[in-house]
């Protein structure tokens, strides 16, 4: 296409945005859509653009440089994305329209991969952290299933982590991008990708979970104040238990704490901390049967390394319901299963005798009248935060998170994503903050999935929240070390009018809200 032609854009009615605006607010680097500076809410159909026309006169287009039609008659290349961030879906979906390729668009990875399997791609561009079914997981369905063999498949994410790059191209994905896309990068690689992938390529070998344990509800006890949210914490520690003389007063059990939400009992992450958990349990209920539901961030070894020490799972009657996400390569019931094969320890799953249910969760969770809610965080794999709302209060635990900011730049992409956190967290009542590091140790630790107390403290300022308790202490940080951090958060407070209470989380301490 040469200067001065006139190039029709074809402008579908779900596109009701300002793409000016869309483009400045995710920072995204997409040729022709950054420079579209025409309100398309008032495009109903198309738009003549002339590349030749001034910049005053609200638009200015290198149409030569971008837009590359595909050959008259010739059948596009159908492109599958997966994408639970509605602004991005749209911009990618045109921005892939416009380089000629037939898209199919879905919000989450449950609708991507019935997209997939109906439609049968070329290609299909992945988000990671999606609702339903996450990135890691499609791909692996994907490779899985014989029927689409030769799919190309890219991985984009706003995470950079080198084990889950790794992780992705273990599981069968072709190339991983970074966002924010440039859309030219992505239809050069679609492209590229589409015309190498033989269409006899090889799928793996099919992975399949072991059954799952049909479930029955047991009764629940009662507790005393049940209008209340209580939290108790069994385990503050990050990374290591740190049992000894100099972390007797903040404690040294890796995470876990427990919530009692009107009649349930919810457990968040099984460190060591769950072993005191439980008997602190079977000392207050004796012999009742109890339901307790287990939420667990992720299965890094610090947050389930206590599970095979967790006296209420040996017990018959009892009932015990675990929710996260499946694995980035396979089921949650496997993980467990695996932590304690024989190499490992000397007890089987299969020798607790409570009644087990594995949840791999796609949404909210209803347990009576609490609703326990999650959000993905930035760390290393797949890891979760969660929010408890129970009669008009809220507990947010998030741990084992390092802000998008610290690994992918200043600027307005990765300002969105801690956002998402800090909207995750808005006016909670007790807000449960990994602040693993100093300002001073985040630079020999960049790129391992924490933050450090200041990030908690201003993610607590922007989220209003009414308290902050500093949580997941590095092994290194005894008592002495924690209260000089405790000092330095509300030094720090003051001088940037911050007025919500801080303190740092302690193994043993309850908190009633």
């Amino acid at each position: 296409m040469s200067n001065g032609e006139f190039l029709r854009v074809f402008i579908p009615d779900r596109y009701p945005f300002a793409m000016k605006s869309l483009a400045a607010r995710h920072h995204l680097q997409i040729g022709i859509i950054c420079r579209l500076e025409i309100d398309l809410t008032s495009c109903k159909q198309s738009a003549d653009l002339d590349s030749n026309r001034p910049k005053n006169a609200g638009y200015n287009i290198r149409l030569s440089l971008i837009i590359q039609p595909a050959s008259h008659g010739a059948p596009l290349p159908r492109i599958v994305i997966a994408d639970d961030d509605d602004d991005i879906r749209s911009i990618v979906e045109l921005g892939l329209n416009a380089f000629g390729f037939e898209v199919f668009a879905a919000p989450d990875g449950e609708e991507g991969l019935r997209l997939v399997r109906e439609k049968k791609p070329d290609a299909v561009v992945l988000d990671l952290m999606m609702p339903k079914i996450h990135g890691f997981a499609v791909c692996q369905a994907i490779r899985n299933d014989p029927q689409l063999k030769g799919l190309f498949i890219v991985v984009g994410s706003a995470k950079a982590y080198a084990a889950d790059i790794k992780k992705v191209k273990t599981l069968g994905a072709n190339i991983y991008l970074q966002k924010p896309y440039d859309l030219q990068v992505l239809a050069d690689t679609l492209r590229a990708g589409i015309s190498q992938i033989p269409a006899s390529a090889t799928a793996a070998a099919q992975v399949s979970a072991p059954p799952k344990k049909p479930a029955q509800e047991v009764s629940i006890p009662t507790t005393p104040e049940n209008s209340l949210l209580q939290v108790k914490f069994w385990g503050t520690r990050g990374s290591i238990a740190t049992p000894g003389r100099q972390t007797l007063r903040y404690g040294g059990n890796t995470s876990c704490v427990e919530v009692r939400s009107g009649n349930s009992i919810l457990l968040f992450d099984c460190g060591t901390g769950v072993r005191e958990a439980g008997m602190g349990m079977l000392r207050e209920f004796q012999k009742q049967p109890l339901h307790i539901h287990l939420f667990v961030s992720h299965t890094h070894w610090d947050h389930i390394q206590g599970f095979p020490f967790f006296t209420p799972a040996y017990i018959p009657g009892n009932k015990l319901s675990i929710y996260s996400l499946h694995g980035t390569d396979k089921s949650l019931e496997r993980i467990f299963t695996g932590q304690m094969d024989s190499t490992y320890f000397p007890v089987d799953l299969t020798d607790m005798m409570a009644e087990f249910k594995f949840i791999e969760l796609e949404g909210p969770v209803q347990i009576g009248d609490t609703t326990v809610r999650h959000v993905y965080l930035n760390h290393p794999g797949v890891a979760l935060g969660f929010r408890v709302e129970h009669a008009g209060k809220s507990v947010v635990y998030v741990t084992d998170h390092e802000p998008y900011y610290r690994l992918l730049g200043d600027n307005d992409s990765s300002h969105k994503l801690d956002h998402e956190i800090d909207e995750f967290a808005r006016g909670a009542d007790l807000y449960i903050r990994e602040a693993q590091y100093t300002e001073e140790e985040y630079p020999s630790h960049r790129s391992w999935g924490h933050g450090t107390w200041k990030d908690a403290l201003n993610s607590a300022h922007a989220a209003k929240v009414r308290r902050l308790f500093l949580y997941h202490h590095d092994p290194m940080h005894d008592d002495e070390s924690i209260d000089r951090i405790v000092e330095s958060c509300r030094t720090y407070m003051r001088e940037n009018g911050m007025t919500f209470e801080c303190y740092a989380a302690g193994d043993q301490e309850m908190v009633s809200l």
